[in-house]
């Protein structure tokens, strides 16, 4: 059926009930679809494409290419109301309404969730914690601590052969030393590393143990690093220590996480 204003066929309707508008032939590369304008408003319910579940309703954007399309979704199948988005009949993120916000990657994978308490929990931020397999052993003067195991290293972004942990994107990172060092007489010094060179701001980023005390010690420091996208953050003897460092790894961690 069509509808004609000043001899034009304006508006056009097909047997399957898909409605065109300056256009004779009003169908969807996305599939069947129905269009429904009431008192109440416009509904539009998709219900035919490959991955569509009972109780959606979707609106589609196509260009009249087959497999051509993005369809914004309401989804209230699994008693969860959430908003879809999908580039043809794949999904590339999806938004819980009710009762929690969750954000996932292109594969649906969860990045980032809000519960209704308002909690928000990030499975994939950036963190690691490593620790030494060695007990007492010592490490030379400039030369990197051998933080060689991790407990945890969320992404992956530590090296347990180089002991560096890489940055996966520019950010303020929490940096952590605890370290125990055994039977230090002798005066000797640590520091954070940035691309493997000494960084230091106002001497914040530096250890230091004064000589003449033969005993245990135990060393702590916490620092906020900026970081770009590919820069390595360490721990090392410095180079202006007097001696190396005679440190037990079991007793010893470095660890960080991306704040934001």
């Amino acid at each position: 059926m069509t509808v004609t204003i000043n001899g034009t066929g304006l508006i056009n309707f097909n047997s399957n009930g898909d409605v065109g508008i300056n256009t004779s032939t009003p169908s969807s590369p996305g599939g069947a679809k129905n269009l429904v304008v009431d008192s109440s408003g416009i509904t539009i319910i998709k219900s035919t494409t490959s991955n569509n579940t009972t109780g959606s309703a979707r609106f589609d954007l196509a260009t009249g290419t087959g497999n051509s399309y993005a369809i914004i979704g309401l989804n209230d199948n699994t008693g969860s109301p959430y908003w879809q988005l999908s580039a043809g009949s794949t999904v590339t993120g999806a938004y819980y309404d009710m009762p929690q916000h969750i954000f996932r990657n292109v594969a649906g994978t969860e990045r980032m969730r809000i519960d209704s308490s308002g909690r928000v929990t990030k499975p994939y931020q950036p963190f690691f914690l490593a620790s030494s397999s060695s007990g007492t052993h010592t490490t030379n003067v400039n030369t990197v601590l051998d933080f060689n195991q991790t407990l945890y290293n969320v992404g992956g972004h530590y090296n347990t052969s180089t002991y560096a942990f890489t940055a996966p994107i520019a950010g303020y990172y929490f940096l952590h030393l605890h370290l125990y060092q055994q039977n230090g007489a002798n005066q000797t010094s640590v520091a954070f590393r940035k691309n493997n060179a000494e960084f230091t701001v106002w001497d914040t980023a530096i250890l230091y143990k004064a000589g003449g005390v033969n005993a245990d010690t135990t060393w702590t420091a916490s620092f906020i690093m900026q970081l770009a996208a590919n820069d390595t953050a360490s721990v090392a003897v410095r180079s202006l220590a007097s001696t190396n460092l005679s440190w037990y790894g079991g007793h010893s961690w470095f660890m960080g996480y991306l704040l934001g």
